[in-house]
C-alpha cells in the first residue's frame, strides 16, 4: 500500500515537517532517503556502528532543521550535506585509521564463484581505502551514491574542474590497484 504522501515532492515533504503532518512526511523523506544515505555514510565511515549513529543524527538535524526553514530546494543535497559534515567531524573527532574489515562470510561461502565475487568486493574496499579522503568521497558522491557533477560541486562547494580532476584520479588509482588482481584472476571458458 502506497503512503498518502507518497504524491509529494520531497520539497513539499519537507515543508509539512513543520506541520501537523510531521510524521507522515518525515517517514516519506526517511524512506526515500535513508537507502542512499546510509551507503554513503558507511562508505566514509567504514564502521557500521559509527555509520548508524551518523546516519541517525542526520535524520535529527533535517527534522530539527524544518523547524528553522520553511523550504528547501534540494533536500537530498540537504541531507548528503549534513551526513558529510557530520562524517568529517566524527572523524576527526575519533583520529580513526583507516583498516579493511574481512567478512567472515567471505570466507563461508559454498562456490568458488561467489567467493570470487567476495574477492572482487574486498579489493575494490581495500582499493577505496587507498584513496586519499578528498578522492574517495568525489567518488563515491559519483560512483556509488550517482550524483551529477554539479551536484557534486554544490555539496562539496569545489569547482567543477577539480571535482572532475578527483573522480577522474580516483578512477586512476583504484585502476592501478585493481589490474594485478584483474590479470591473475582466472578467465572464464566459454
Amino acid at each position: 500500500m502506497q503512503s498518502p504522501y507518497g504524491k509529494y515532492s520531497d520539497s513539499e515533504l519537507f515543508t509539512l515537517l513543520s506541520t501537523d503532518e510531521a510524521e507522515g512526511a518525515f517517514s516519506e523523506l526517511y524512506s526515500r532517503l535513508s537507502p542512499s544515505v546510509f551507503a554513503y555514510v558507511m562508505r566514509i565511515m567504514r564502521d557500521h556502528d559509527a555509520a548508524a549513529d551518523v546516519f541517525q543524527e542526520t535524520f535529527t538535524r533535517l527534522f530539527n532543521a524544518a523547524k528553522q526553514k520553511s523550504t528547501l530546494d534540494n533536500v537530498k543535497g540537504y541531507v548528503i550535506t549534513i551526513a558529510r559534515n557530520l562524517c568529517m567531524n566524527e572523524r576527526k573527532r575519533t583520529h580513526r585509521v583507516d583498516m579493511v574489515h574481512f567478512e567472515e562470510e567471505v570466507y563461508m561461502t559454498p562456490t568458488s564463484r561467489k567467493l570470487e565475487e567476495n574477492e572482487m568486493l574486498n579489493l575494490i574496499q581495500t582499493a577505496l581505502l587507498q584513496l586519499n579522503h578528498d578522492q574517495r568521497e568525489a567518488f563515491v558522491l559519483r560512483e556509488y551514491d550517482g550524483l551529477p557533477y554539479n551536484e557534486i560541486c554544490a555539496l562539496l562547494n569545489l569547482p567543477l574542474d577539480t571535482v572532475k580532476v578527483r573522480v577522474f584520479r580516483a578512477r586512476q588509482r583504484i585502476k592501478a590497484i585493481l589490474d594485478p588482481y584483474i590479470n591473475d584472476m582466472p578467465k572464464d571458458e566459454a
